[in-house]
């Protein structure tokens, strides 16, 4: 007799159906569901059975964290510095960008405006230092992203005015911006809205008043998600009103977290669940790292001793490590903290000369400092 599927033969010959488990699910969808866990959530589903445990494993692997690249003020070299290891690596920023500030980061590139207008923009790698070039973008921005390398060929690049509700888009193969009024239920608040973040072919960014606006880059359109309520920390703490309350956005699968800093005092994590509100301590936030800058945030899961803490782009040499939050233990470290700015509208935890930065490769670091060397000695070559 053939044997049929899902089915058993029983001693007297009748045949019975035979019962499927979550344990018999193919190794394909098991490493599937085991990607979307949670580092903890891995380690209990790994217990249940030998088919999982081995699914858990192959998926649990260490989350690659970014590093803090700071630009120097008027040329020379770049500090890069991988904050989990507390290596520094100096890389050279060449003379003809010595007068440009950084506007955001991803997959490694830079992007770089001249700091005598915002006009004029373009895409630096500092790892090739290689430069891509940006038409100028007409108006004045607050808020810029992009959502994959230029060499992509899907590179797009959003610019946020929200003074004048308009945003400037730059899409693959244009030879100039496109232009686009927006108008939200409530509209921007001038002052107070997050930084930008690219997740799954849309651009967010959460303002103040309690919105996400929400571009659409396939279909080229604006909405605008409103919450239930919204939090607007720090408001009655007389003792920071003169500092400047920053806000910061990050998405994780699909999740968005929002973070508001004021002065020294502890930051605020917060998850948005179904457009509500759910406070972050170290219990909930389940071992994610956050890595924040003025100018772009990021969130990672199984960083090894970065977990349940927010990374701030500010790095002490003397202390060695970045300026960092731990959600557990309620403190900001190193002990001794970093300077605080006499300026109180400037951030206490991220310079703007810094960001985070996708690491380069070991190929790509063993070439950085092998040239780095030959910079070096030319520099003394050319002194002497």
């Amino acid at each position: 007799m053939n044997p049929r599927l899902n089915t058993d033969v029983n001693n007297n010959g009748t045949e019975k159906k035979k019962s499927f488990t979550f344990a018999d699910l193919p190794t394909s969808i098991l490493e599937l569901i085991m990607v979307y866990l949670m580092l903890k959530d891995n380690i209990r589903a790994s217990a249940v059975c030998k088919a999982w445990r081995e699914a858990a494993e192959l998926v649990r692997v260490v989350g690659k964290h970014p590093w803090v690249i700071t630009l120097p003020k008027y040329g020379g070299f770049i500090d890069l510095i991988d904050p989990l290891q507390r290596k520094l690596y100096s890389l050279y920023f060449p003379r003809k960008l010595a007068k440009t500030k950084v506007c955001y980061s991803k997959d490694g590139w830079l992007l770089l405006r001249q700091r005598s207008s915002f006009a004029d923009m373009f895409f630096f790698n500092p790892f090739t230092r290689e430069i891509k070039s940006l038409p100028s973008c007409k108006f004045y921005f607050q808020a810029v992203a992009f959502s994959s390398a230029p060499t992509s060929g899907t590179c797009t690049v959003i610019v946020l005015n929200p003074l004048t509700r308009r945003i400037s888009i730059f899409y693959p193969g244009a030879t100039e911006w496109n232009y686009m009024d927006i108008s939200g239920p409530h509209g921007f608040c001038p002052n107070e809205h997050s930084n930008i973040v690219y997740a799954n072919g849309h651009f967010y960014c959460f303002y103040l008043i309690g919105g996400l606006l929400d571009f659409d880059v396939s279909s080229r359109t604006v909405s605008f998600q409103l919450w239930d309520e919204h939090r607007i920390p720090y408001f009655h703490n007389n003792e920071l009103m003169s500092h400047r309350r920053i806000i910061y956005l990050m998405e994780q699968r699909g999740v968005f977290f929002v973070m508001y800093t004021c002065g020294t005092a502890a930051p605020l994590v917060y998850k948005i669940v179904s457009s509500k509100w759910e406070e972050m301590t170290g219990t909930t936030l389940d071992g994610l790292a956050i890595f924040a800058s003025l100018h772009s945030s990021e969130t990672r899961v199984n960083v090894p001793g970065m977990g349940n803490s927010v990374n701030f782009s500010k790095y002490s040499l003397r202390a060695e490590r970045c300026l960092s939050y731990s959600l557990d233990k309620g403190r900001y470290y190193p002990r001794k903290r970093l300077p605080i700015p006499k300026n109180p509208s400037k951030s206490f935890q991220c310079p703007r000369r810094s960001i985070w930065i996708e690491p380069p490769s070991e190929k790509v670091l063993d070439l950085m400092c092998k040239a780095k060397q030959r910079d070096v000695l030319q520099g003394i070559l050319i002194a002497l």
